[in-house]
């Protein structure tokens, strides 16, 4: 896909590297909270955590749609004890 191709995507006035800051950003919120989730004891606020984390996943891929680009891989599975 060329650069002008994926520009037009973009909102009005949002400049690209913005736009795809945004994209790295949701990956990035929903991986800390996937973190999070991991370590919590709580199950009802560890089902919390793991729902907003598949928001952000499902923002980040319906960006990434909108550029184009593959959609983000699927979280990691927490190591078995």
């Amino acid at each position: 896909m060329t650069f002008f191709r994926a520009v037009r995507f973009l909102r009005v006035g949002e400049k690209p590297a913005a736009a795809m800051k945004l994209l790295t950003e949701y990956l990035e919120r929903a991986v800390s909270l996937e973190k999070l989730a991991a370590g919590e004891q709580d199950s009802t606020f560890k089902t919390q955590l793991l729902n907003q984390a598949a928001a952000y996943r499902k923002l980040a891929a319906k960006r990434a749609l909108e550029y184009g680009l593959p959609p983000p891989s699927p979280p990691e599975e927490p190591p078995q004890p």
